[in-house]
Parts: C-alpha cells; sequence; structure tokens
C-alpha cells in the first residue's frame, strides 16, 4: 500500500481540515479500543453507561439517556443487556415509585476498574505519538466540547 506523504511541519497556523482529523483521530482510538470492549455488554455504549453510573452517580433512565444522547427506548435494552451480565441492578426509587434508578453492582464496579486499566494501556499506545501535555491538552479540549454541546441540547 501506498503511503501517502505527510503535509509538515503542522503548526497552530497550519490549515486543517477538521473532518479528515476527527475521522483519522476516531478511527484510530477504535481501532485500540474497540478489542477491549468487545466482549462488553453493548460495547461501548454499554461501556459508557456503566462508567456514568459508576463515576457520575447519574441514575435515573431519564438522566441517563440525556446525558449520553442515547433515546430512552435503546437505553432500557442497554441497561437490561448489562443487568443480565450482573453488572448493574434496577431499583425503584423510595421517594418517587415511577422513577427507575439504576446502580453499578460490586461485579460492576470491578469490571469498570479492570476495562479502565485496559483502555489506560491503549490510550498511552494511542497517545504515543505527541507529547504528554499534548494528550493532556487533547483531552482536556475535547471535553469541554464535548460539555458544551451537551448543555446546548
Amino acid at each position: 500500500m501506498h503511503q501517502a506523504p505527510e503535509p509538515y511541519p503542522i503548526s497552530a497556523d497550519s490549515p486543517c481540515d477538521l473532518g479528515w482529523a476527527l475521522t483519522t483521530t476516531l478511527g484510530r482510538y477504535q481501532a485500540y479500543v474497540e478489542p477491549i470492549l468487545a466482549g462488553f455488554p453493548r460495547g461501548s455504549r454499554g461501556y459508557q453507561l456503566l462508567y456514568t453510573v459508576v463515576h457520575y452517580r447519574l441514575e435515573s433512565q431519564n438522566d441517563l439517556a440525556a446525558y449520553l444522547g442515547i433515546d430512552r427506548t435503546v437505553l432500557t435494552y442497554v441497561i437490561e443487556d448489562l443487568k443480565k451480565a450482573g453488572l448493574v441492578e434496577r431499583q425503584v426509587l423510595a421517594q418517587d415509585r415511577r422513577v427507575r434508578i439504576i446502580r453499578p453492582t460490586s461485579l460492576g464496579k470491578e469490571k469498570i476498574s479492570q476495562i479502565q486499566t485496559e483502555l489506560a494501556k491503549a490510550e498511552e499506545i494511542f497517545f504515543a505519538g505527541i507529547s504528554t501535555e499534548d494528550a493532556a491538552s487533547f483531552r482536556y479540549l475535547l471535553s469541554n466540547i464535548a460539555v458544551a454541546f451537551r448543555q446546548e441540547n
């Protein structure tokens, strides 16, 4: 396969085809991460839901759907698969029996910790071509963009 030449050197002032950069970056990231999440119920979507339940304490299905940008119908299937795997449990909120909350099980907490360790190794490889400072900046800026988009909705 022919390797296309890179338009080096790249600087902060260099023109950027943002669509190409995002697509290329996401494709590369997925190549490292998908094998880790391949056996996880519902793959990356299931991981994101469990991660959110463990780390952000968003418990209601409405809050989870809004935060993750998942249709509530789809969310129900993801939750059910995580529940079947013993990673979450669905409970009725004592104060309002109409509200269902999702809580991680101890197995779910163990599994998320294990996967985070594996993902950290994959992300280290993913960011190997740039400095630690640039990797931290990338994460920070990307998180800010994601939060801004979520707040728009």
